[in-house]
């Protein structure tokens, strides 16, 4: 330990630079050797030997309905336990609640001068919306359709949801969402009776992710012979790559357009308020649970139910009949395709350093297995409230008769939150993402599934101290820091709507983005000197901690891969390196 403190003490030093590379070469070989004996114990668990196996079911092959034997092994992760989960926090962790950096961004959704002078008088046609998808989903589908209205120099007309029962005014406030948008595109509330349009709207299904050329060509012309067509599937129909001022289009339609109706914000703000007053600190984490039959069902992995579990899944996949493809629950697992258990998100935030004083808003559906596969999670964190239990009968009754409502107000308390986390990777989550980026980069953490998983199968052979320390390790870039450069869907990143402020706007590399932060800390050299936040200090128990080879945990603390992203060196990179120890 004397030896590590003396390298990271002296970062500009020519010395500290050699002994930092040797030292990481040394912690990186020790990290793959780890890595390879995980590995070695997946694949023994994954291909036992048939006369070996402990348990035997039938499976049915989606290709021709026969029925072949397939071995299980009883997995080691059901046989995890939080009792040896610390109580308290970990206080040395910087920013558990916060983004790093987050004050020198914010959402932008300003147009160009060049697209405020390309009005579009909807003169066209009529262009009707049916939403589909969750509620989500809805927003994100919405937004595209403005964004095609725009293409085609068409009226939209107020969209409609999926769900007959409920009205778009109902949740969202159709007046500031028309205003708002008054200078992209005409809407309207209702078709005009005045003009002769046909009776029946012309439906048209956009593939999915499809281009502006396809609008431009092949529905426009649709719509030259009609003139009143209407989108039936509004879920993922437009790429996610735009010029700069259609994407700031579709941030001003999601995230300032649709805002909800005052009954709605009004119940979701007091909600916020009174868990932040229960919390004292005002600070609570919103997790988005989805652990249904057809949810684990769909995802063919193991969850450790044992023979009821997996006849359970078996009998709800028959009953979608043939054509259902049925997948190896260990290959699933090993690539990161299982979402996590109530138990396994638990254990995740906790080695995220939030301790039991933490208080969660949780928001779930059914769950497989009920309150008993929910206890863990319960007995990791005892402050836990839902929208049933925080909100008054009162105030939940003219709510309780419309999902969507319901939904409304659990998506707002979700993007309000300090903390996001879910524990799979649907759309809602990934949408929510972005919602909460485009806000502030609200911390949100994101699963890295396939990594996790080996990690939870060591669960039982690692000590709490390395378990979290590998945790954290593995969660690097998946935190929702500003600095995380990702491209995946566009609403999961919408990074044409976020903008950079002060020094930042200058800012045109990665690498001058870390010269900038280098520049920053050491003109606020207080937050490093704050005890509480010191990343050299290590408790006398983490520093005995060992692997059962001998390995002290700083030696393994870098389980992590691949090398090429993360294990860059870079001259007195951050500070003298606090990520060794975060």
């Amino acid at each position: 330990m004397g030896q590590l403190q003396n390298v990271i003490l002296m970062p500009f030093s020519n010395e500290g630079r050699r002994g930092m590379t040797l030292f990481l070469a040394s912690a990186y070989k020790r990290h793959r050797e780890e890595a390879e004996r995980f590995k070695q114990t997946w694949e023994h668990q994954t291909h036992v030997p048939k006369e070996k196996s402990r348990i035997t079911t039938n499976v049915l092959t989606a290709k021709n309905g026969t029925v072949n034997n397939t071995q299980v092994l009883k997995q080691p992760w059901e046989l995890t336990s939080v009792k040896d989960v610390p109580k308290k926090g970990d206080p040395r962790l910087r920013e558990v609640w916060n983004t790093s950096m987050a004050e020198w961004y914010y959402g932008c959704t300003e147009p160009s001068q060049r697209y405020q002078t390309m009005s579009k008088s909807g003169k066209n046609g009529y262009l009707l919306v049916r939403a589909n998808g969750d509620l989500a989903l809805q927003r994100a589908g919405i937004a595209d359709s403005v964004v095609i209205a725009r293409t085609l120099d068409v009226t939209m007309v107020v969209p409609t949801l999926t769900d007959d029962r409920v009205k778009f005014e109902e949740i969202f406030d159709v007046d500031h969402f028309i205003s708002t948008l008054d200078e992209d595109i005409r809407i309207l509330k209702e078709l005009p009776t005045d003009e002769k349009l046909p009776k029946v709207a012309l439906p048209v299904v956009g593939p999915r992710k499809a281009t502006l050329l396809h609008y431009q060509y092949k529905i426009f012309k649709k719509l030259q012979n009609n003139r009143l067509i209407q989108l039936i599937a509004t879920n993922n129909r437009l790429q996610d790559n735009l010029e700069p001022n259609l994407q700031k289009l579709r941030c001003r339609a999601t995230y300032t357009a649709l805002r909800f109706v005052p009954s709605i914000t009004e119940l979701g703000h007091k909600l916020i308020q009174r868990i932040g007053n229960l919390s004292k600190t005002g600070r609570y984490v919103a997790v988005h649970i989805r652990f249904d039959q057809e949810t684990l069902s769909a995802s063919g992995c193991y969850f450790g139910g044992g023979e009821k579990e997996r006849k359970d899944l078996m009998t709800y996949r028959r009953s979608w009949g043939r054509g259902v493809q049925v997948k190896d629950p260990h290959k699933e697992r090993s690539m990161g395709k299982c979402p996590l258990t109530p138990m396994e998100l638990g254990l995740l935030l906790r080695a995220m350093g939030f301790g039991e004083d933490s208080f969660l808003y949780i928001v779930m559906g059914s769950i497989y297995g009920g309150n008993e596969t929910l206890t863990p999670l319960k007995e990791l964190f005892p402050h836990h409230y839902t929208l049933e239990s925080l909100a008054t009968k009162a105030e939940l009754d003219p709510f309780r008769a419309s999902e969507p409502k319901v939904a409304a107000i659990n998506y707002m308390v979700c993007q309000e939150s300090n903390v996001f986390l879910a524990n799979d990777m649907s759309d809602m989550p990934k949408i929510m993402e972005g919602h909460r980026r485009f806000d502030g980069h609200r911390r949100t953490i994101r699963p890295n599934f396939e990594k996790l998983a080996l990690l939870y199968i060591a669960r039982n052979k690692l000590g709490w101290a390395q378990f979290a320390s590998k945790t954290r390790i593995f969660q690097n870039g998946c935190t929702g820091e500003p600095n995380e450069h990702r491209t995946g869907e566009f609403f999961e990143n919408p990074a044409a709507c976020i903008c950079a402020r002060g020094e930042f706007e200058l800012v045109k590399s990665v690498q001058e983005g870390r010269e900038l932060v280098k520049r920053m800390r050491k003109q606020n050299k207080s937050s490093i000197d704050n005890p509480e936040r010191d990343w050299i200090e290590m408790t006398e128990d983490e520093e005995k901690t060992d692997n059962g080879d001998g390995d002290p945990i700083m030696e393994v603390d870098l389980l992590t891969s691949p090398m090429d992203t993360s294990f860059q060196l870079y001259e007195a990179d951050d500070e003298g390196w606090p990520w060794l120890m975060n």
